[in-house]
């Protein structure tokens, strides 16, 4: 027998093997949404060394005219966005356009104050102390779930801010207002929108014809999947409901985000400074080395792998996508169900593909408050009156109803406040400090809640 007959025959042998394998995780996929038919689904893929070994979709992208989910389905994906964004930034960076280091102010004057001296760099990282905007918008009594939120919200709401979480460059915390000033920041550097720019150099270059920045809220995307959510037993449409881009607000397909990942893997040598850039970690102050880099988390030793990820979502949207470079092995989840877990998803595929252990990663449960040891606290008794927030426009109102402290502000439902400790209260989930002048008199609330800190209510005279 000829030496070449038993290498090709090993190679049909391996060949045929992985090719079971491939049929053995579809199938064992199918199995996992067998149960969204005629509901919201997913759209998921793998890219493995250099070639899409998975492309399927599951469920509908549009419930009332019975459409269904492809692999050319237009998602909202929510914070993948971001890497996308940070990509526009490195760009202009590369180009001489803007200074990573120097402070964003130059190109958005609204940032004043502190603000002032938040650098591009920090902003990226989420380093740069800057208040959460859904949290700001919330405690000034903006309905976010039926108001569409703009860029000039962001905006205004920057311009009004004279305090910020922490010192920039001291901190990592999570921030999707950076963002938003982030593409405000790519605009002006450019001379063209943010959609405009990101459309030119990021998307066209690459393949990506279906994917956007959608800007004008309400305008027709061919395609596109709707967003859900369970209310009542029942399937409603949650819509995300917002014109701002950077944080959010790209729409993309199962195959442009596949284009998207196969960049990483195959671009050219030219862009190698470019990738380095994006998959660089930052740096605290301090020196300490974070794993968030341009928009993309990357976690060393993950199952002994370098892992580079991120998530989004929003309204009704649920998404994911992971790489793992040394593998050549990416996976990409984009669902319209807010109860979806792409991240489970992926996890099995990854579990699947690469031999891990799979282990599901614990969830957010509701929020009761902290417990704190020691005798009970008791609420502060001369509590009761007027706060006004110069950085919201808004002022909030904390009357005496029997034996409870209720907190009245526009737009929700009254709050019951419950003593944490000396001058300190617990309101719906976010913490009241109370501060005091040399005579004792109350002088101000403070209030911390979720991604924003330090907001500052003061005493309104009676």
């Amino acid at each position: 027998m000829p030496k070449a007959i038993p290498f090709l025959l090993g190679l049909l042998l391996v060949g045929a093997s992985s090719l079971a394998a491939q049929d053995a995780r579809q199938v064992r996929l199918d199995s996992l949404f067998a149960s969204v038919e005629g509901s919201p689904g997913c759209a998921v893929g793998v890219r493995h060394n250099g070639e899409v070994t998975l492309r399927r979709s599951y469920g509908m992208a549009d419930l009332e005219h019975e459409v269904p989910i492809t692999p050319s389905s237009v998602f909202y994906t929510g914070s993948l966005s971001k890497q996308v964004t940070a990509m526009a930034v490195a760009m202009l960076a590369q180009d001489g356009v803007i200074d990573l280091d120097a402070p964003a102010s130059k190109w958005i004057p609204e940032m004043t104050g502190p603000l002032a001296a938040i650098t591009i760099r920090q902003m990226v990282h989420h380093t740069s102390g800057l208040r959460e905007k859904w949290d700001l918008l919330t405690l000034q009594g903006v309905p976010t779930e039926r108001t569409v939120v703009t860029q000039q919200m962001v905006l205004d709401l920057v311009s009004e801010q004279r305090e910020l979480n922490f010192t920039p460059g001291s901190r990592h915390l999570y921030n999707n207002t950076a963002y938003d000033l982030l593409a405000t920041l790519v605009a002006r550097a450019s001379g063209m929108s943010f959609r405009e720019f990101v459309q030119q150099h990021i998307f066209a270059p690459r393949g990506m014809t279906r994917s956007l920045f959608a800007d004008r809220w309400g305008e027709v995307i061919p395609d596109r999947v709707m967003g859900y959510a369970r209310q009542d037993s029942q399937w409603v449409r949650t819509p995300a409901l917002v014109e701002t881009v950077g944080s959010g607000s790209l729409h993309s397909t199962l195959d442009d985000m596949l284009t998207w990942v196969a960049w990483f893997d195959d671009a050219p040598a030219a862009d190698s400074a470019l990738i380095n850039l994006l998959e660089t970690p930052g740096v605290l102050n301090n020196g300490n080395t974070l794993t968030y880099a341009f928009g993309l988390v990357v976690e060393e030793g993950y199952q002994g792998l370098r892992r580079i990820y991120h998530t989004g979502s929003l309204a009704g949207y649920r998404t994911a996508i992971w790489r793992f470079p040394s593998e050549r092995w990416s996976a990409v989840a984009l669902c319209s169900s807010a109860t979806a877990a792409p991240t489970s998803i992926i996890g099995r595929l990854a579990w699947h593909d690469l031999d891990m252990k799979f282990a599901t990663e614990p969830l957010p449960h509701g929020d009761t408050g902290p417990v704190l040891p020691g005798p009970a606290p008791v609420l502060p008794a001369d509590l009761p009156g007027d706060y006004r927030s110069s950085e919201l426009d808004v002022t909030w109102r904390i009357v005496q109803r029997d034996t409870t402290l209720m907190m009245l502000r526009p737009g929700v439902v009254d709050e019951v406040i419950v003593p944490q400790g000396r001058d300190t209260v617990y309101i719906a989930g976010k913490i009241g400090r109370v501060e005091r002048d040399t005579s004792g008199a109350i002088t101000s609330l403070l209030i911390d809640w979720l991604r924003s800190s330090g907001l500052r209510f003061t005493r309104v005279p009676e």
